[in-house]
């Protein structure tokens, strides 16, 4: 069994397309109910270990149905429920993705369900990293400009991959989208040795890697490098 996990528009819905491509797996990307599950409990801590058994048993529910093959779970806010679904199945493996902040940001100010989090954040508990809305910004939340928000939220997903590095050891594997898109083979071997099974090589559009020059500003690119690149 393995979990995608990172930032949202990082690439783990095409990280997972390429093992659904690949016959040793089963993949299920945003899968309902399951990803629902996830997101609430991503956004809202207080919930969580009241909620881990129900989407327990849909997990296991999955891993039934997916025998033979290997079990993939698509659900990129799996980040924050890391070390809870390490102790419900201890053999699991995390794979993990990051994207540059450019391309990430770029990406997420053209969704509008990842904008929506940042208008809804009123409903959500605080600090919330899953957003990226820490404390001493609440007063000042609103009137922030949309790139700040996104950069923000790219912050904290950075943050949290590096936790998962020190916490989950040898169960995460972290690539790098642009690597991964200039050269493929070496990352689908690196996947192939961590999961134990032969995944396929899809053809790679290589359009995302400067998409993002269309969408940022250099205004923009200032104020993301500002924010990013504070500790």
């Amino acid at each position: 069994m393995a979990f995608i996990i990172g930032c949202g528009r990082s690439g783990t819905t095409w990280l997972g397309r390429i093992l659904a491509a690949s016959e040793g797996f089963r993949v299920t990307i945003e899968q309902q109910p399951i990803f629902h599950l996830v997101d609430r409990m991503a956004l809202d801590f207080r919930g969580r270990r009241s909620l881990m058994a129900h989407l327990i048993r849909l997990y296991e529910e999955e891993i039934a149905r997916s025998i033979p093959r290997t079990y993939v779970d698509k659900s990129h806010q799996n980040i924050w429920l890391a070390e809870l679904l390490l102790d419900a199945f201890p053999d699991v493996h995390f794979l993990g993705i990051e994207r540059s902040p450019y391309g990430t940001i770029a990406s997420m100010l053209q969704h509008r369900e990842v904008l929506a989090h940042f208008q809804r954040w009123q409903l959500y508990p605080v600090p919330n990293r899953h957003i990226g809305l820490a404390s001493d910004l609440v007063n000042r939340y609103d009137a922030l400009p949309l790139v700040a928000k996104c950069a923000l939220r790219w912050r904290e997903h950075h943050r949290r991959i590096n936790e998962l590095r020190a916490a989950l050891g040898d169960r995460l594997l972290v690539i790098e989208y642009e690597r991964c898109i200039r050269d493929l083979e070496s990352n689908v071997r690196l996947l192939s040795d961590f999961l134990g099974r032969e995944i396929a090589s899809l053809p790679v559009d290589p359009a995302p890697l400067t998409k993002w020059r269309e969408i940022l500003s250099s205004q923009d690119r200032c104020l993301i490098d500002e924010i990013v690149l504070t500790s």
